[in-house]
């Protein structure tokens, strides 16, 4: 049982941990293509589901 959670546990933390770095390198390519630090959260949304597409297509080698 522990096992189990245990594994559940680290998929999540995966997860949390592939959002946060997808929304992080989506911000950064936002600053340094619009040279600007306020963005709407729409924007915002839309940066990190580009990033996380960009993200898994290299990770495949399709970029």
């Amino acid at each position: 049982m522990l096992i189990i959670l245990l594994i559940i546990f680290v998929i999540y933390l995966l997860a949390m941990y592939f959002t946060y770095y997808c929304a992080v390198r989506g911000l950064i390519y936002y600053l340094a293509t619009k040279h600007s630090d306020w963005i709407s959260v729409n924007k915002t949304k839309e940066l990190t589901r580009m990033a996380m597409k960009r993200t898994i297509k290299e990770f495949f080698g399709k970029v």
